[in-house]
Parts: C-alpha cells; structure tokens; sequence
C-alpha cells in the first residue's frame, strides 16, 4: 500500500455515483479529486448512510466523458463490493 503523504490532507470523501464495471469492480465517483497515483492500491474504509462499514481495496482510474467537449473525471474501483453495498452518500476513508 502506499503512503498517504502522497495524498492531499483530506482523507474522507463522500460517494457521488456509483456503477459496476462487468469483471472489474464497483466504480464510485467522489466529491473532490485526491493526488492518489493511479492502478495503485489503497486500503479505505466505506461507510454507507445505514452504518456498515466495508474495508477494502480501491484503484484510481480516470473516466472519459466525451460531453461536447472531453473531461476526464477521477474515479475509484472497490475491490469486492457490490453496487448494492455502496449507496451513493457513503463515505471512503483513506487509511
């Protein structure tokens, strides 16, 4: 796992979206972008709304929208989770 000095000072973020990627994992988008490196894996704590808590792996990766114009926006890949398990307005704690 890597430091988190490599990351900004926030260490919580809250799930904005949430999809599942066949054969690759549950994909949250985040409020706010990290300084995380990307395909390398991060130990984080989710939290839902209803109080469960899931530790386990996630990978940043970064999604295009081609709008009409190309964005890049900054999500992650949680490792063993469903959709179900991550409602939009968990929390993922870097730890």
């Amino acid at each position: 796992m890597l430091d988190l000095k490599e990351m900004n000072s926030q260490k919580e973020f809250s799930v904005v979206q949430c999809f599942t990627i066949q054969n690759r994992g549950v994909v949250v988008d985040l409020n706010s972008n990290t300084d995380l490196s990307v395909g390398k894996p991060y130990n984080v704590k989710v939290s839902t709304p209803e109080g469960k808590i899931y530790n386990t792996e996630a990978y940043k990766e970064w999604q295009l929208h081609r709008e009409p114009e190309t964005i890049e926006i900054e999500c992650f890949i949680l490792m063993n989770l469903s959709s179900n398990e991550v409602p939009v307005g968990s929390v993922v704690t870097f730890i």
